[in-house]
């Protein structure tokens, strides 16, 4: 093992060595930008002070150093593309795509020591006893830098690294973000990131339903109201005609005995109708290891999503709590909230939910279900961070190994 630092541009261009070559095995560990310039050295501290004593002057002044710019791009491309901030190209983000791809592996300093130990298990060798702390943020780089306008102007200068990062981890050897959900007490987080290829989904996912479907002839007004959305209140119009389908959101009327959409095809093509006019948010039920951050991988492309895997993130809206599942009651203002910010969202459940699934409104017209089924020692088979604990990695696994995997009870009937 060597290892090749870079804290300057390297001389000669990393696309210039044969990554191809049959006797190299290249590495290489990725990490968030702004985690990464607030790492600092002895330079930054005495440039900008001490990350807790910093004055606001000096903490602008560390935003707007121009030396750690894009830090990853301009060490991984030729010719110091990145160096632009937030005027550099599509074509500069690709250079280092082409690079990374060229890599034997990736691995993500989230969790480096899972990482490693992956990496063992590829190439045969044992590993001393690790820190599983290390690499790991405790607090967000949002909460360390304290002001959020100054945080959208490191993100926005290094915004092609931020691009770089989150599309390394659909190489990374391990999934970080599943093990951070495998290993978290609470129901608000979660997601993972299994790899899609970019080019492999489908724009028009959901509109292989029936485009000539017109609601406003299918049912009467005395089958549905209108939730206003500028008053906030429902009506029963004579004529839902008159409003755009921008302005309503089509509700049932629950409490008619003889509803029609107390019939399940009915609700089910309402919600659909009111997602394709904004008025519905997708939700996707993700029992880890059912592809769920594919999902969420292709929902990203169609519009916006959580940043945290779909799952949640820094950008959810305040007026929506972070639990999941929800009660009956709370169903339809959460998802018709969401459905401002988002046009889909995912709960993942490794754990056991804390509140039964069968209480959300899952009839909700402001809301498309979706989930992924998988036959179950498949599933069983997907392995984690915690499986390779505890009964080794599979292609060396012994017999007892085997039966130990075979008798934990963690995973019945999951």
């Amino acid at each position: 093992f060597i290892s090749w630092e870079f804290g300057i541009i390297p001389p000669i261009p990393l696309e210039n060595v044969n990554w191809e070559s049959p006797h190299l095995v290249s590495v290489i560990v990725m990490k968030d930008p702004i985690d990464r310039r607030l790492s600092g050295d002895g330079t930054i501290l005495k440039m900008f002070g001490k990350e807790k004593y910093r004055s606001e002057e000096q903490w602008w002044e560390f935003a707007e150093y121009d030396g750690s710019i894009n830090f990853m791009l301009t060490r991984l491309t030729p010719d110091r593309c990145g160096t632009e901030g937030e005027n550099t190209t599509e074509e500069c983000l690709e250079t280092g795509k082409e690079l990374l791809r060229r890599f034997t592996y990736i691995l993500d300093v989230k969790c480096l020591d899972e990482g490693l130990e992956a990496l063992a298990g590829e190439l045969g060798f044992s590993l001393p006893y690790l820190n599983k702390d290390s690499g790991k943020t405790q607090v967000s780089a949002r909460e360390r830098i304290g002001d959020d306008e100054l945080y959208e102007f490191i993100l926005r200068r290094n915004q092609r690294d931020f691009e770089l990062y989150e599309w390394s981890k659909g190489l990374s050897l391990v999934n970080c973000s599943a093990l951070e959900d495998e290993n978290s007490d609470s129901a608000g987080n979660g997601g993972g990131h299994e790899f899609v290829d970019e080019n492999g989904t489908d724009d028009d996912i959901f509109t292989s339903f029936n485009e000539t479907h017109d609601f406003d002839d299918e049912f009467s007004a005395e089958d549905y109201s209108v939730y206003n959305n500028e008053t906030g209140s429902k009506e029963t119009p004579d004529l839902v005609g008159e409003k755009s389908s921008q302005d309503i959101i089509l509700v049932t009327n629950n409490n008619t005995d003889n509803n029609r959409f107390n019939n399940h095809e009915d609700v089910r093509l309402l919600q659909i109708e009111n997602y394709k006019k904004g008025n519905a948010l997708l939700l996707n039920i993700h029992i880890t290891h059912h592809a769920g951050t594919t999902f969420c991988a292709a929902m990203k492309q169609i519009g916006n999503t959580p940043s945290n895997a779909c799952n949640g993130g820094d950008d959810w809206p305040e007026t929506v709590p972070r639990h999941r599942p929800w009660e009956y009651d709370e169903t339809d203002r959460n998802a018709i909230e969401l459905r401002k910010v988002y046009h889909f969202i995912s709960w993942e459940f490794g754990i056991i939910p804390p509140i039964p699934l069968e209480n959300v409104n899952w009839e909700s017209p402001h809301l498309v279900s979706v989930i992924v089924m998988k036959d179950p020692i498949d599933r069983r088979l997907s392995g984690d961070g915690t499986i390779l604990k505890m009964f080794g990695k599979e292609k060396y696994r012994s017999e007892e190994q085997w039966w130990e995997f075979a008798e934990y009870d963690g995973s019945i009937n999951f």
